[in-house]
C-alpha cells in the first residue's frame, strides 16, 4: 500500500530515527558555541561528561568569539562522526584567529530519561589553545 504524501510526512514527524536525533544534538552543540552559549552546549551532555567539559567550554566562550560548523561524515545508530570546524577569534584582539578542524565522534544515549551526548571525542579539540 502506498501512503499519501501527507500521511508519510506525519509518520516521519512522529517517529524520528536515532540518527536524526543524534544529528540534532550535534547541531545544537555547534550552534551553542557559535552563539556564545556555553550553558546550552553543556545541557546537551550527560552529567558526568558535562562536568568534564565545563571548564574548557566556558573558557573558550569567555576568551573567544567562536564560529562553529559541522558536517556529518558517518552515522551508525546513535553515533556520528563529524567533520567539525572551529574558528576562534580572541576577544582581546591580541593575536589572529585560530582554526581547528578535526573528525569528532558524537555518541548519544539516554540519561535520566533524556537523550543526551554521552561521549564526545577527542576532548582536546574543545580545550583552550
Amino acid at each position: 500500500m502506498i501512503l499519501p504524501k501527507a500521511t508519510f510526512a506525519l509518520t516521519l514527524a512522529i517517529a524520528p530515527s536515532w540518527s536524526a536525533t543524534a544529528r540534532e544534538l550535534a547541531a545544537d552543540l555547534a550552534t551553542a558555541l557559535s552563539t556564545d552559549n556555553p550553558q546550552a552546549f553543556l545541557r546537551r551532555l550527560e552529567p558526568t561528561l558535562r562536568e568534564e567539559f565545563r571548564r574548557d567550554i566556558e573558557g573558550l566562550c569567555a576568551s573567544f568569539d567562536i564560529s562553529s560548523a559541522i558536517d556529518v561524515l558517518r552515522e551508525e545508530g546513535a553515533t556520528l562522526e563529524v567533520d567539525w570546524l572551529l574558528e576562534l577569534k580572541p576577544r582581546d584582539g591580541a593575536r589572529g584567529a585560530i582554526r581547528r578542524r578535526e573528525r569528532v565522534t558524537v555518541e548519544t544515549g539516554e540519561s535520566k530519561g533524556r537523550l543526551l551526548v554521552i561521549r564526545l571525542r577527542p576532548r582536546a579539540f574543545f580545550g583552550s589553545p
